[in-house]
């Protein structure tokens, strides 16, 4: 009888066991990416700030970026603390996960370009 509760309680905590390791391993999975997305949204926002305040790639509008991603160029409006600045919002998805999985929000960054700091 006591081996059979010591085989018991082993057989409850090995299971306990492996299903923490499949949990962390999609918690990992799912940091990993969401890294990704926000290395690839910081590297197209440094590009853009070495640009020139009037380079085509920072006129107003929505641009397309080849790896799904996308950014929009605002100009801030008058009245406001920092109006003549343009406002850049980078938006980057996720790298896919697994299939029917849900899907996690767009990573986005913002940032303000002047013309004094890019003539």
């Amino acid at each position: 009888m006591e081996v059979l509760v010591a085989v018991l309680v082993l057989g409850l905590t090995l299971g306990a066991g492996l299903r923490a390791i499949g949990g962390n391993r999609r918690v990992e999975a799912s940091a990993r990416r969401q890294t990704q997305a926000l290395h690839g949204a910081r590297a197209v926002m440094e590009q853009l700030n070495q640009l020139s305040f009037h380079h085509a790639d920072l006129s107003i509008g929505t641009h397309a970026l080849p790896d799904g991603g996308s950014y929009v160029v605002s100009f801030i409006p008058p009245g406001s603390l920092l109006s003549g600045l343009k406002q850049v919002n980078v938006r980057m998805p996720w790298p896919g996960g697994a299939a029917g999985a849900a899907t996690p929000p767009d990573v986005t960054l913002t940032s303000v370009v002047a013309e004094a700091l890019h003539p």
